[in-house]
């Protein structure tokens, strides 16, 4: 197992604890400290080992915790990205602990919503917007792959005060079909970051011929294509590009300058409804797990 490990951080740690009930340490830093000393120094970027020690010292002192150790356990109980985690490392039963251990209840894995109002639609729509126009949500993602402690040893290998906060973005809660604001990690499975549509299968082709439903066909040599050629996409292309925003918004934009129609009319907001309702289907087909 520990083998197979090497390439997932998260099933490290996994292994860090199963190493340490066999206490077998020199397997212990093959596994966990392998991947990155056999990367060039140029190549390597500052990580913390902390979490993956701490397994495997409790992995060695196992059934015998004290309450700090029960504490730490429990919470990664309770959260929906490590909970299988400790299910598999507690196999045995948490009964032979000094105490029964709190977790997260895995029958939410199969939340799932199939209705979504208009107004929430149009929300993850604006969302999607401020994300990739306002709050570099592509820059927010990349700087949340780093974890807390990894900034800390960051930080102190090269002298510095780390800054421990990830930047704003709206996301999607799969549990209560809302919108929120979010500064944490992403790990909770039940938060999708609203951006990228395209990963959703959506394409640009998809959102025309809404567009082309709502009005006519006209509109499609006459405002369409004149608009997104300044952009370097042809036609032929407009099918099967991915869905972007900023595309999206050029041919909002000429249909409401050719037409002279608000920005809030009707047949646009039904568009971006349909669009939004599609990828909110999407997130809700997903497994958990």
């Amino acid at each position: 197992m520990a083998e197979a490990f090497t390439s997932s951080r998260l099933l490290a740690k996994e292994a860090a604890f199963f190493l340490g009930r066999l206490g077998d340490r020199d397997r212990f830093e093959s596994v966990v400290y392998g991947p990155t000393l056999e990367l060039p120094s140029s190549l390597r970027e500052p990580r913390s080992f902390k979490i993956e020690e701490k397994l495997y010292e409790l992995g060695q002192k196992y059934p015998f915790f004290d309450d700090e150790e029960l504490e730490f356990l429990e919470k990664l109980y309770c959260k929906s990205d490590t909970f299988d985690m400790i299910n598999r490392m507690l196999f045995d039963g948490d009964d032979l602990l000094r105490r029964k251990l709190a977790r997260f209840n895995p029958d939410d894995f199969n939340i799932r919503h199939n209705e979504f109002p208009c107004e929430l639609c149009l929300k993850i729509f604006d969302a999607l917007i401020k994300n990739e126009n306002e709050l570099n949500v592509q820059e927010a993602l990349d700087a949340r792959h780093q974890s807390f402690d990894d900034m800390k040893e960051e930080a102190y290998l090269y002298v510095f005060s780390p800054r421990l906060k990830y930047a704003p973005i709206l996301v999607y809660n799969r549990r209560t079909n809302t919108i929120q604001v979010d500064e944490t990690d992403l790990s909770d499975r039940f938060l999708c970051h609203i951006s990228n549509f395209s990963w959703a299968g959506i394409k640009l082709g998809d959102a025309v011929n809404l567009l082309i439903n709502e009005f006519d066909s006209s509109i499609e040599e006459s405002i369409i294509v004149p608009a997104l050629e300044k952009c370097m996409l042809t036609k032929q292309t407009i099918e099967y590009a991915a869905f972007h925003t900023y595309w999206y918004l050029i041919i909002e934009d000429a249909i409401i300058r050719n037409l002279s129609i608000s920005s809030s009319d009707a047949r646009l907001l039904r568009v971006r409804e349909r669009i939004a309702y599609d990828w909110l289907t999407y997130q809700n087909k997903k497994e958990l797990r």
